[in-house]
């Protein structure tokens, strides 16, 4: 591109920059555990909705393969009776929506994504969904799935 000729603002710039860089940190998660980043590509374009029966399809494999959600937020960790559980928060595309992870781990990433890292890092998440529901509120573009946790990489965004 010639110098002058992106007519893109700073802020627009920056952030096709992240998006670029979550998408291909994501990609490095996907390779190391066999899991699929590529995923939200197919979700359908509905004008900016989804039902909840496209996000079923394509987060919950029959296969056992992972999905990998890049720059995931940590909103918190807690110890349920039956084990620790990690929940995140990822975007879908173009602001179509939420997808709240409640994913069960070991002991193991339990201590080591909360030790290091407070509430509100971001990670390369790579998770087996086992099931997925609208959110309690309905009306919103908001999902809850239900998983288990197989790897997740602490984000690397440079400004």
């Amino acid at each position: 591109m010639l110098a002058g000729c992106d007519n893109r603002s700073a802020r627009q710039r920056k952030f096709a920059k992240e998006q670029v860089e979550t998408r291909r940190q994501a990609k490095i998660v996907a390779l190391d555990c066999g899991g699929d980043a590529d995923w939200p590509d197919l979700l359908p374009k509905k004008y900016g909705m989804a039902w909840t029966a496209d996000i079923q399809r394509v987060l919950i494999r029959s296969n056992n393969q992972p999905v990998v959600f890049g720059k995931a937020t940590l909103l918190d960790a807690m110890n349920q009776t039956n084990g620790p559980t990690l929940v995140f928060s990822w975007d879908l595309p173009e602001g179509n929506g939420e997808i709240l992870l409640e994913l069960s781990c070991t002991e193991k990433q339990f201590s080591n994504l909360t030790a290091a890292n407070s509430p509100g890092s971001n990670y390369a998440v790579a998770a087996r969904v086992l099931s997925v529901r609208k959110t309690a509120e309905g009306y919103a573009q908001a999902w809850e799935a239900k998983g288990s946790l197989v790897a997740a990489t602490l984000m690397k965004i440079n400004p």
